[in-house]
């Protein structure tokens, strides 16, 4: 029987040709100096690096320091506005707000708990100054693991969020522009329940909105029995 041929050079360059060719960002990076300082801090006694986190939150901004970036693909030089790879090697940055702050948080806590796979949302800078938001997911190595290198990889969602947000602001614009009207706004969804009763609403019919919210106009203000060529002319519109 023949025996398993060793992969050799070929499996190395095939992997290494997934990583530098994938059409997501990709980072390797070395957490032997970061995994050194979590070892040195758990010798000083009962240790909780939880603990140590919320009573130290500076420190995560130590060790995202102590992570180093030993190669990223592609992907990653035109997401990040890069022209060349050297210029994201090395300790990460520090450039970190509260939401990046937290995503480290959480990997820093993974790697002391033995976790191997995580997946948050982040935000990030290009070297250009432009703000990123994006989903991370990375795989930690055990301490012990044949490849070392923790992989980290990010998907783009800045054009999701900055939707999400236009979207946001132009409801918020709409809802302010409803309740400030001075004419009265009111919207009912397709079984005559109120969804909108602005201030102007609450003014002429005396109803205040969290008294209508959800319950049927027609049942409340406008009883069908009393006034059934309403609720004709409701039913017709909506069904």
């Amino acid at each position: 029987m023949k025996g398993r041929s060793d992969p050799g050079p070929h499996a190395d360059a095939k992997y290494a040709t997934i990583f530098e060719h994938s059409a997501v960002s990709l980072w390797e990076e070395d957490l032997s100096r970061l995994r050194s300082k979590l070892h040195e801090m758990k010798t000083t006694g009962n240790f909780s690096l939880r603990a140590h986190l919320a009573a130290h939150p500076e420190f995560v901004r130590e060790a995202v320091g102590l992570r180093d970036v030993t190669d990223v693909n592609l992907a990653t030089l035109h997401l990040f506005e890069a022209d060349r790879k050297e210029q994201l090697l090395g300790p990460l940055p520090q450039a970190l707000d509260a939401v990046s702050l937290a995503a480290f948080s959480d990997t820093i806590l993974a790697i002391d708990e033995g976790k191997t796979d995580i997946e948050a949302e982040s935000t990030a800078l290009t070297l250009k100054g432009k703000k990123l938001s994006l989903i991370v997911k990375t795989h930690i190595p055990l301490a012990d693991a044949g490849y070392p290198r923790m992989i980290v990889s990010l998907i783009d969602i800045t054009a999701r969020k900055q939707a999400e947000d236009e979207l946001r602001t132009a409801k918020e614009f709409a809802e302010n522009l409803i309740h400030t009207a001075n004419v009265m706004v009111l919207g009912l969804d397709l079984d005559g329940r109120v969804t909108i009763f602005n201030t102007a609403a609450e003014q002429i019919t005396g109803y205040a909105r969290t008294e209508l919210l959800n319950r049927s106009w027609f049942e409340t203000v406008v009883p069908k029995e009393r006034y059934p060529e309403v609720w004709r002319e409701f039913e017709k519109v909506t069904h």
